[in-house]
């Protein structure tokens, strides 16, 4: 019973962490194709991390937003 509980909210940490990090990723990929430059620590981050080519072979589908 406690395993079951402890790898549950081990799952939902980690499905947190994922969503962050996607979600910042895919904010900055939008930023990047508007012209933005990256000016704090996590833009640069991103940027590094990743950059357009991982992003477009990660999400083909996405679309840029007006």
């Amino acid at each position: 019973m406690l395993a079951g509980k402890v790898l549950t909210w081990f799952l939902i940490i980690f499905m947190v962490c994922n969503v962050a990090v996607s979600c910042i990723a895919l904010v900055r990929y939008d930023e990047r194709g508007k012209g933005v430059v990256a000016e704090n620590s996590i833009q640069k981050w991103a940027d590094e991390h990743y950059d357009d080519a991982k992003m477009e072979k990660i999400y083909p589908n996405a679309k840029a937003t007006e």
